[in-house]
């Protein structure tokens, strides 16, 4: 749901967390660049920036640093959670009975366990952003404006660990 969400409004994803994605910003965004103009560096054949570039291929969209961080479970994921309080970068994250939520922005009480309720909120999620955004013709192209509201989620990065 978080890919299908990140690809329809150009926002970015992580299915796992890569440590350094928000502290070491520059770096990851400037692999992540090189990647796109030169397809070529993340081939088989080089297994250190292939697994970097299957972590991080859901970040080619971001244009800037993320403004928000949304992580769906909080409990698993405290190194995404400090990082994003270490730059200020404000979180929501889906906190269960066993998560402490304190270093959350935002802690949404939930169930963070189970794959349908995940698929809920990432819904949820996509429903915010997409009532936000103005689709308007430009030529032959679409184009997507984000109202005032969501100027801030402008450059969201969803981050979902699912359990399979």
């Amino acid at each position: 749901m978080a890919v299908l969400g990140g690809f329809k409004y150009n926002v970015g994803y992580l299915t796992r967390w890569f440590p350094g994605t928000l502290t070491n910003w520059d770096s990851i965004f400037d692999f992540v660049s090189r990647v796109k103009v030169n397809p070529g560096l993340v081939s088989r054949n080089n297994p250190k920036n292939f697994r970097r570039w299957q972590v991080l291929k859901g970040l080619q969209n971001l244009t800037s640093r993320p403004d928000i961080l949304i992580i769906l479970h909080a409990k698993d994921h405290s190194i995404a959670i400090s990082e994003a309080c270490q730059i200020n970068i404000p979180s929501i994250g889906i906190v269960d009975s066993n998560a402490n939520g304190s270093y959350l922005t935002y802690p949404i009480c939930g169930n963070d366990d189970s794959l349908e309720a995940q698929f809920i909120y990432c819904r949820v999620f996509a429903n915010v952003l997409e009532s936000s955004i103005k689709k308007v013709s430009v030529g032959q192209q679409q184009k997507y404006f984000y109202s005032s509201l969501s100027t801030k989620v402008f450059s969201l990065l969803l981050y979902v660990f699912f359990f399979f």
